[in-house]
């Protein structure tokens, strides 16, 4: 290696390419790495290693599915869904910094109890009782589209919500 921090095949013009393994499974081509993503178990991490210029580097990649990346890729959240005696609620888990939902200030364990879009047909707000709903009620929406939340935060750390701790607030969806 030199000063400059390249290989002589580097400076030569020739590329050092990485060695790359999906779920143990060395790949080489496009293809391959499609016909190793088709023998991975749907929902489960799996393992991408890259080995470049004798480092090597695991990174364990976690699937979503569509009720955690529609609110995320739309609004910067992820949810839960939580079950009480007397019905269900979502309550927030993550916040992307940045996103719609972190710039509205919602932060985790704030409790979601009702959306209402304020363009289209849907004008009233909604219930959103499972994370799987709050997803199909955002992907028929469009990007721009504004959603008032009806948002309750445990200020007093009391495990409940009482009527002093419901928040109201406008995201934009991107």
């Amino acid at each position: 290696m030199s000063s400059d921090g390249r290989t002589s095949s580097t400076r030569s013009g020739s590329r050092v390419r990485p060695t790359v393994a999906v779920g143990g499974t060395p790949v080489v081509n496009h293809e391959e790495y499609k016909l190793a993503r088709v023998g991975l178990a749907r929902g489960r991490a799996v393992e991408l290693k890259v080995e470049r210029a004798g480092q090597s580097r695991v990174v364990r990649i976690t699937p979503w599915d569509r009720s955690d990346g529609i609110p995320f890729e739309h609004l910067g959240l992820k949810v839960k869904t939580v079950e009480k005696r007397y019905g269900s609620y979502i309550q927030i888990t993550e916040v992307q910094p940045d996103g719609p939902a972190a710039r509205l200030g919602l932060k985790p364990d704030d409790a979601i109890d009702a959306v209402r879009p304020l363009s289209g047909s849907r004008t009233r707000p909604l219930r959103v009782p499972t994370r799987e709903h709050f997803a199909n009620l955002i992907s028929e929406m469009g990007p721009g589209t504004k959603l008032e939340l009806d948002v309750y935060r445990d200020v007093n750390h009391s495990g409940g919500f009482e009527d002093g701790e419901l928040h109201r607030g406008t995201l934009t969806l991107r």
